[in-house]
């Protein structure tokens, strides 16, 4: 959505470099193995759930108009992740919504 038009197009993991992952790869059973899956994430695990991850705040960064497209949005989410900001973002929404 820019400038109050709407636009579409269709996105294969390796135009943005990702190596494309199987349903299996990213599927959780639970609330439980979802919340696994983020902490090993944002503890530095890499693989298939990692770069949907980061490809999903990409996105979101581009919407933001905080990346200018999805490759600087990706390259801002992995430092993000990789710095540690994405974990202490969590640690800090997990003490907000525990208080």
């Amino acid at each position: 959505f820019k400038d109050g038009q709407v636009s579409t197009c269709e996105l294969h993991p390796s135009d943005v470099g990702i190596k494309p992952a199987s349903i299996t790869d990213l599927r959780c059973d639970g609330v439980e193995s979802s919340a696994q899956v983020v902490r090993n994430i944002l503890g530095g695990a890499s693989g298939p759930t990692r770069d949907i991850a980061a490809l999903n705040a990409a996105a979101a960064l581009v919407v933001a108009d905080l990346a200018d497209d999805l490759a600087a949005g990706l390259q801002l989410a992995y430092k993000a992740i990789d710095d540690g900001a994405a974990h202490h973002v969590l640690e800090q929404l997990v003490a907000i919504t525990n208080a």
